[in-house]
């Protein structure tokens, strides 16, 4: 797995494989895509960016 931390942005996460989210409540998401993690707080769709931080 990589992880980019974008100045001013979010953590990005990608990897060659599935990667997993394990939400608190206990949900799991699995997805074969990058994920952008929001670092800012911001997020109407936590803990997902959005880009709401460019406001």
């Amino acid at each position: 797995m990589k992880v980019k931390i974008n100045d001013k942005g979010p953590a990005v996460l990608s990897s060659e494989s599935e990667i997993e989210i394990e939400f608190s409540n206990g949900r799991i998401e699995k997805t074969n895509t990058p994920v952008a993690i929001c670092r800012c707080g911001k997020t109407g769709n936590g803990p997902f960016c959005d880009g709401s931080h460019k406001k």
